[in-house]
Protein backbone atom coordinates (compact mmCIF):
# COMPACT_ATOMS: atom_id res chain seq x y z
CA UNK A 1 0.00 0.00 0.00
CA UNK A 2 2.94 2.44 0.71
CA UNK A 3 4.63 1.62 -2.19
CA UNK A 4 1.35 2.28 -4.53
CA UNK A 5 1.08 5.94 -2.62
CA UNK A 6 4.52 6.99 -3.36
CA UNK A 7 4.62 5.79 -6.80
CA UNK A 8 1.19 7.88 -7.13
CA UNK A 9 3.17 10.61 -5.71
CA UNK A 10 6.00 10.23 -7.71
CA UNK A 11 3.68 10.42 -11.41
CA UNK A 12 2.06 13.49 -9.80
CA UNK A 13 4.97 15.23 -9.12
CA UNK A 14 6.06 13.91 -12.52
CA UNK A 15 3.36 15.82 -14.29
CA UNK A 16 3.67 19.36 -12.70
CA UNK A 17 7.24 20.04 -14.74
CA UNK A 18 5.10 18.26 -17.67
CA UNK A 19 2.61 21.23 -17.25
CA UNK A 20 4.67 23.67 -17.05
CA UNK A 21 6.79 23.10 -20.05
CA UNK A 22 3.86 22.32 -21.71
CA UNK A 23 2.71 25.97 -21.18
CA UNK A 24 5.77 27.42 -21.58
CA UNK A 25 5.80 26.09 -24.99
CA UNK A 26 2.36 27.56 -25.58
CA UNK A 27 3.46 30.73 -24.39
CA UNK A 28 5.98 30.72 -27.42
CA UNK A 29 3.91 30.03 -29.38
CA UNK A 30 1.17 32.72 -28.65
CA UNK A 31 4.59 35.44 -28.66
CA UNK A 32 5.61 33.88 -32.22
CA UNK A 33 9.24 32.07 -30.80
CA UNK A 34 8.60 29.36 -33.33
CA UNK A 35 12.06 28.21 -32.61
CA UNK A 36 11.52 27.85 -28.75
CA UNK A 37 7.51 26.11 -29.54
CA UNK A 38 8.97 23.83 -31.23
CA UNK A 39 12.07 22.94 -28.97
CA UNK A 40 9.68 23.05 -25.95
CA UNK A 41 6.79 20.95 -27.60
CA UNK A 42 9.23 18.31 -29.06
CA UNK A 43 10.07 16.35 -25.94
CA UNK A 44 6.18 16.90 -24.44
CA UNK A 45 4.96 14.99 -27.78
CA UNK A 46 7.46 12.17 -28.15
CA UNK A 47 6.43 11.44 -24.16
CA UNK A 48 2.48 11.70 -25.43
CA UNK A 49 1.33 14.81 -24.94
CA UNK A 50 -1.93 14.99 -27.04
CA UNK A 51 -1.62 18.44 -26.56
CA UNK A 52 1.93 18.94 -28.18
CA UNK A 53 1.63 16.82 -30.43
CA UNK A 54 -1.21 18.69 -32.22
CA UNK A 55 0.28 21.76 -31.90
CA UNK A 56 3.56 20.09 -33.00
CA UNK A 57 1.59 18.84 -36.26
CA UNK A 58 0.84 22.81 -36.46
CA UNK A 59 4.21 23.87 -36.51
CA UNK A 60 4.69 21.24 -39.25
CA UNK A 61 1.89 22.16 -40.87
CA UNK A 62 2.23 25.77 -41.53
CA UNK A 63 5.93 25.60 -41.28
CA UNK A 64 7.05 27.76 -38.43
CA UNK A 65 9.48 26.83 -37.03
CA UNK A 66 10.69 24.25 -38.99
CA UNK A 67 10.63 23.62 -43.24
CA UNK A 68 6.85 22.89 -43.84
CA UNK A 69 6.72 19.41 -43.69
CA UNK A 70 2.79 18.11 -44.48
CA UNK A 71 3.89 14.08 -43.97
CA UNK A 72 5.48 15.25 -40.10
CA UNK A 73 2.27 16.81 -39.56
CA UNK A 74 -0.18 14.28 -40.47
CA UNK A 75 2.05 11.88 -38.05
CA UNK A 76 1.51 14.09 -35.48
CA UNK A 77 -1.76 15.18 -35.89
CA UNK A 78 -2.69 11.72 -35.95
CA UNK A 79 -1.02 10.14 -32.73
CA UNK A 80 -2.98 13.38 -31.10
CA UNK A 81 -6.17 12.62 -32.56
CA UNK A 82 -5.59 8.83 -31.50
CA UNK A 83 -5.56 10.19 -27.81
CA UNK A 84 -8.80 12.14 -28.46
CA UNK A 85 -7.70 15.53 -29.31
CA UNK A 86 -10.50 16.87 -31.21
CA UNK A 87 -8.73 19.43 -32.79
CA UNK A 88 -6.44 17.00 -33.95
CA UNK A 89 -9.13 14.43 -35.47
CA UNK A 90 -10.53 17.46 -37.68
CA UNK A 91 -7.02 18.44 -38.59
CA UNK A 92 -5.99 14.35 -39.74
CA UNK A 93 -9.61 14.45 -41.17
CA UNK A 94 -8.83 17.55 -43.57
CA UNK A 95 -5.44 16.04 -44.63
CA UNK A 96 -6.99 12.68 -45.63
CA UNK A 97 -9.85 13.75 -47.04
CA UNK A 98 -7.74 16.27 -49.14
CA UNK A 99 -4.77 14.30 -49.47
CA UNK A 100 -2.19 16.43 -48.04
CA UNK A 101 0.97 14.19 -46.33
CA UNK A 102 -1.58 11.38 -47.05
CA UNK A 103 -3.01 9.11 -49.86
CA UNK A 104 -6.45 10.60 -50.34
CA UNK A 105 -9.15 8.40 -48.65
CA UNK A 106 -12.07 10.20 -48.50
CA UNK A 107 -13.98 7.68 -46.05
CA UNK A 108 -10.94 7.87 -43.05
CA UNK A 109 -11.27 11.67 -43.54
CA UNK A 110 -14.63 11.16 -42.59
CA UNK A 111 -14.54 8.72 -40.16
CA UNK A 112 -11.93 11.71 -38.05
CA UNK A 113 -14.64 14.49 -38.73
CA UNK A 114 -17.52 12.23 -37.28
CA UNK A 115 -15.37 12.18 -34.44
CA UNK A 116 -14.50 15.47 -33.86
CA UNK A 117 -18.09 16.47 -35.09
CA UNK A 118 -19.54 14.67 -32.29
CA UNK A 119 -17.51 16.70 -29.82
CA UNK A 120 -18.85 19.88 -31.16
CA UNK A 121 -15.86 20.94 -33.39
CA UNK A 122 -17.68 23.22 -35.89
CA UNK A 123 -15.48 22.83 -38.83
CA UNK A 124 -15.42 19.27 -38.61
CA UNK A 125 -19.56 19.58 -38.57
CA UNK A 126 -19.29 21.70 -41.66
CA UNK A 127 -17.08 19.50 -43.76
CA UNK A 128 -19.15 15.92 -42.54
CA UNK A 129 -22.33 17.46 -43.35
CA UNK A 130 -20.46 18.62 -47.06
CA UNK A 131 -19.04 15.21 -47.45
CA UNK A 132 -23.14 13.60 -46.80
CA UNK A 133 -23.99 16.72 -49.66
CA UNK A 134 -21.74 15.48 -52.05
CA UNK A 135 -21.33 11.90 -51.37
CA UNK A 136 -17.72 11.31 -50.62
CA UNK A 137 -16.58 8.91 -48.32
CA UNK A 138 -19.97 8.37 -47.28
CA UNK A 139 -23.52 7.87 -49.26
CA UNK A 140 -24.65 10.64 -50.31
CA UNK A 141 -27.51 11.93 -47.79
CA UNK A 142 -28.98 15.64 -47.84
CA UNK A 143 -30.85 14.57 -44.65
CA UNK A 144 -27.64 13.45 -42.67
CA UNK A 145 -26.17 17.11 -44.54
CA UNK A 146 -28.69 19.08 -43.30
CA UNK A 147 -28.42 17.70 -39.74
CA UNK A 148 -25.05 19.08 -39.45
CA UNK A 149 -25.04 21.90 -40.92
CA UNK A 150 -28.20 22.97 -38.89
CA UNK A 151 -26.15 22.26 -35.53
CA UNK A 152 -23.60 24.88 -36.63
CA UNK A 153 -26.26 27.58 -38.37
CA UNK A 154 -28.14 27.58 -34.53
CA UNK A 155 -24.66 28.21 -33.09
CA UNK A 156 -24.39 31.61 -35.45
CA UNK A 157 -22.10 31.15 -38.15
CA UNK A 158 -23.43 33.04 -40.83
CA UNK A 159 -21.79 30.70 -43.91
CA UNK A 160 -23.76 27.60 -42.10
CA UNK A 161 -26.72 29.60 -41.92
CA UNK A 162 -26.66 30.89 -45.29
CA UNK A 163 -26.35 26.61 -46.58
CA UNK A 164 -29.23 25.96 -44.17
CA UNK A 165 -31.07 28.35 -46.33
CA UNK A 166 -30.03 26.73 -49.54
CA UNK A 167 -31.02 23.74 -48.23
CA UNK A 168 -34.31 24.54 -47.50
CA UNK A 169 -34.88 26.92 -50.89
CA UNK A 170 -34.09 23.80 -53.01
CA UNK A 171 -35.53 21.14 -50.38
CA UNK A 172 -32.30 18.77 -49.99
CA UNK A 173 -33.04 16.46 -47.29
CA UNK A 174 -35.66 19.20 -46.09
CA UNK A 175 -39.22 20.05 -47.30
CA UNK A 176 -38.97 23.10 -49.32
CA UNK A 177 -39.82 26.27 -47.28
CA UNK A 178 -39.21 29.36 -49.05
CA UNK A 179 -39.90 31.34 -46.02
CA UNK A 180 -37.67 29.43 -43.68
CA UNK A 181 -34.97 29.82 -46.58
CA UNK A 182 -35.17 33.41 -46.49
CA UNK A 183 -35.33 33.49 -42.45
CA UNK A 184 -32.20 31.60 -42.77
CA UNK A 185 -30.72 34.21 -45.41
CA UNK A 186 -31.37 36.77 -43.37
CA UNK A 187 -29.56 35.75 -40.32
CA UNK A 188 -26.77 35.43 -42.23
CA UNK A 189 -27.13 39.13 -44.43
CA UNK A 190 -27.10 40.39 -40.91
CA UNK A 191 -24.09 38.97 -40.39
CA UNK A 192 -22.60 40.33 -43.97
CA UNK A 193 -22.68 37.06 -45.60
CA UNK A 194 -22.79 38.20 -49.26
CA UNK A 195 -24.10 35.35 -51.06
CA UNK A 196 -26.76 35.79 -48.34
CA UNK A 197 -27.27 38.86 -49.64
CA UNK A 198 -27.72 37.71 -52.83
CA UNK A 199 -29.78 35.03 -52.26
CA UNK A 200 -32.61 37.66 -50.89
CA UNK A 201 -31.91 39.16 -54.15
CA UNK A 202 -33.31 36.05 -55.75
CA UNK A 203 -36.54 36.16 -53.70
CA UNK A 204 -37.59 39.58 -54.13
CA UNK A 205 -36.94 39.10 -57.95
CA UNK A 206 -38.72 36.20 -57.97
CA UNK A 207 -41.83 36.66 -55.06
CA UNK A 208 -40.40 33.96 -53.13
CA UNK A 209 -41.64 34.01 -49.39
CA UNK A 210 -41.94 37.62 -50.35
CA UNK A 211 -44.10 40.27 -52.41
CA UNK A 212 -42.40 40.44 -55.60
CA UNK A 213 -40.31 43.62 -55.51
CA UNK A 214 -37.24 44.56 -58.38
CA UNK A 215 -36.26 47.54 -56.55
CA UNK A 216 -35.76 45.93 -53.46
CA UNK A 217 -34.17 42.88 -55.54
CA UNK A 218 -31.45 45.61 -56.61
CA UNK A 219 -31.00 46.86 -53.72
CA UNK A 220 -29.78 43.22 -52.33
CA UNK A 221 -27.94 42.40 -55.91
CA UNK A 222 -25.96 45.84 -55.73
CA UNK A 223 -25.25 44.79 -51.71
CA UNK A 224 -23.88 41.70 -52.43
CA UNK A 225 -22.26 42.88 -55.64
CA UNK A 226 -20.20 45.79 -53.69
CA UNK A 227 -18.40 42.83 -51.20
CA UNK A 228 -17.40 40.94 -54.89
CA UNK A 229 -20.20 37.84 -54.78
CA UNK A 230 -20.02 37.01 -58.17
CA UNK A 231 -23.28 35.31 -58.68
CA UNK A 232 -25.06 38.91 -57.67
CA UNK A 233 -22.84 41.19 -59.94
CA UNK A 234 -24.51 38.75 -63.08
CA UNK A 235 -28.19 38.92 -61.61
CA UNK A 236 -27.59 43.04 -61.18
CA UNK A 237 -26.27 42.66 -65.32
CA UNK A 238 -29.78 41.18 -65.74
CA UNK A 239 -31.72 43.58 -63.97
CA UNK A 240 -30.10 46.42 -66.18
CA UNK A 241 -30.34 44.13 -68.92
CA UNK A 242 -34.29 43.40 -68.46
CA UNK A 243 -35.09 47.26 -66.71
CA UNK A 244 -35.90 45.51 -63.70
CA UNK A 245 -35.90 47.54 -61.03
CA UNK A 246 -33.32 49.84 -62.59
CA UNK A 247 -33.93 51.47 -65.66
CA UNK A 248 -32.94 50.09 -68.87
CA UNK A 249 -28.86 50.14 -69.63
CA UNK A 250 -27.49 47.66 -71.81
CA UNK A 251 -24.09 49.59 -70.87
CA UNK A 252 -24.07 48.48 -67.34
CA UNK A 253 -25.32 45.01 -67.89
CA UNK A 254 -22.10 44.60 -70.16
CA UNK A 255 -20.11 45.52 -67.53
CA UNK A 256 -20.86 43.83 -64.92
CA UNK A 257 -20.97 40.62 -66.98
CA UNK A 258 -17.82 41.16 -68.34
CA UNK A 259 -16.39 41.94 -64.83
CA UNK A 260 -17.27 38.58 -63.58
CA UNK A 261 -16.73 36.71 -67.52
CA UNK A 262 -12.81 38.11 -66.72
CA UNK A 263 -12.17 37.89 -63.79
CA UNK A 264 -14.27 34.81 -62.48
CA UNK A 265 -14.43 32.53 -65.32
CA UNK A 266 -18.00 32.13 -64.64
CA UNK A 267 -19.70 30.25 -67.01
CA UNK A 268 -23.10 32.38 -66.47
CA UNK A 269 -21.50 36.15 -67.43
CA UNK A 270 -19.60 34.65 -70.38
CA UNK A 271 -23.19 33.27 -71.82
CA UNK A 272 -24.92 36.83 -71.16
CA UNK A 273 -21.61 38.66 -72.32
CA UNK A 274 -22.29 36.35 -75.59
CA UNK A 275 -25.87 37.34 -76.21
CA UNK A 276 -24.62 41.02 -76.02
CA UNK A 277 -21.94 40.88 -78.53
CA UNK A 278 -24.21 38.73 -80.71
CA UNK A 279 -27.12 40.57 -80.26
CA UNK A 280 -25.37 44.34 -80.04
CA UNK A 281 -26.94 44.79 -76.77
CA UNK A 282 -24.44 47.76 -75.22
CA UNK A 283 -21.38 46.58 -76.99
CA UNK A 284 -20.70 46.62 -80.98
CA UNK A 285 -22.50 43.36 -82.28
CA UNK A 286 -19.34 40.85 -83.07
CA UNK A 287 -20.19 37.51 -83.84
CA UNK A 288 -16.41 36.48 -83.34
CA UNK A 289 -16.92 37.72 -79.42
CA UNK A 290 -19.40 36.29 -78.98
CA UNK A 291 -18.82 32.72 -80.58
CA UNK A 292 -15.29 33.13 -77.80
CA UNK A 293 -17.53 34.14 -75.20
CA UNK A 294 -20.41 31.53 -75.94
CA UNK A 295 -17.22 28.52 -76.55
CA UNK A 296 -16.06 29.49 -72.57
CA UNK A 297 -19.28 29.11 -71.38
CA UNK A 298 -20.03 25.86 -73.41
CA UNK A 299 -16.60 24.24 -72.23
CA UNK A 300 -18.01 24.63 -68.40
CA UNK A 301 -21.49 22.39 -69.91
CA UNK A 302 -23.81 25.88 -69.42
CA UNK A 303 -25.80 24.21 -71.99
CA UNK A 304 -27.89 27.97 -73.69
CA UNK A 305 -24.36 28.45 -75.23
CA UNK A 306 -24.01 25.42 -76.96
CA UNK A 307 -27.54 26.63 -78.35
CA UNK A 308 -26.53 30.28 -79.61
CA UNK A 309 -22.94 28.52 -81.00
CA UNK A 310 -24.93 26.57 -83.17
CA UNK A 311 -26.84 29.51 -84.19
CA UNK A 312 -23.70 31.59 -84.81
CA UNK A 313 -22.14 28.96 -86.91
CA UNK A 314 -25.21 28.62 -88.68
CA UNK A 315 -25.01 32.62 -89.73
CA UNK A 316 -21.57 32.27 -90.31
CA UNK A 317 -22.43 30.04 -93.33
CA UNK A 318 -25.06 32.59 -94.37
CA UNK A 319 -28.08 29.97 -93.24
CA UNK A 320 -29.71 33.13 -92.13
CA UNK A 321 -29.61 36.85 -92.36
CA UNK A 322 -29.05 39.95 -90.15
CA UNK A 323 -32.98 40.28 -90.40
CA UNK A 324 -32.75 37.50 -88.26
CA UNK A 325 -30.00 38.28 -86.08
CA UNK A 326 -32.09 41.70 -85.51
CA UNK A 327 -35.00 39.13 -83.82
CA UNK A 328 -32.75 38.05 -81.56
CA UNK A 329 -31.58 41.88 -80.29
CA UNK A 330 -35.35 42.48 -80.13
CA UNK A 331 -35.38 39.94 -77.53
CA UNK A 332 -33.70 40.72 -73.89
CA UNK A 333 -34.60 38.00 -72.06
CA UNK A 334 -32.53 34.52 -72.37
CA UNK A 335 -35.24 32.05 -71.72
CA UNK A 336 -37.25 34.01 -74.50
CA UNK A 337 -34.90 33.94 -76.92
CA UNK A 338 -33.30 30.38 -76.42
CA UNK A 339 -37.29 29.45 -77.39
CA UNK A 340 -37.56 31.58 -79.79
CA UNK A 341 -34.42 30.01 -81.40
CA UNK A 342 -35.62 26.52 -81.16
CA UNK A 343 -38.83 27.55 -82.50
CA UNK A 344 -37.12 29.24 -85.63
CA UNK A 345 -33.98 27.29 -86.59
CA UNK A 346 -33.80 23.97 -84.11
CA UNK A 347 -36.71 21.95 -85.13
CA UNK A 348 -35.66 18.44 -86.07
CA UNK A 349 -36.24 18.00 -90.10
CA UNK A 350 -36.89 21.41 -90.66
CA UNK A 351 -34.39 23.41 -93.15
CA UNK A 352 -33.29 27.12 -92.05
CA UNK A 353 -34.61 30.34 -93.11
CA UNK A 354 -32.37 31.84 -95.07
Amino acid sequence: MRQAVLGGMVLLLAAVPARADLKAGLEALRRGDYEAALSGLTPLAESGSAEAQFHLGELHYRGQGVRKDMVMAARWYRKAAERGHVGAQHRIGFILAEGQGAPQDYAEGAKWYRLAAEQGHINAQLRLSSLYHIGLGVPQDYREAAKWVRKVAEKGVAGAEFQLGHMYHGGEGLPRDHALALRWYRKAARKGHAAAEGRIGLMYENGWAVRRDFTAAVKWYRRAAGKGESGAQVDLGRMYANGRGVPRDYREAAKWFRKVAVNRGDARAQYHLGFMYAAGLGVPRDLDQAIHWFQKAARQRFAYANVYLGLLYAARRGLFGRADLDALRSRAGALEVVEYCARRWCVPGRRPDR
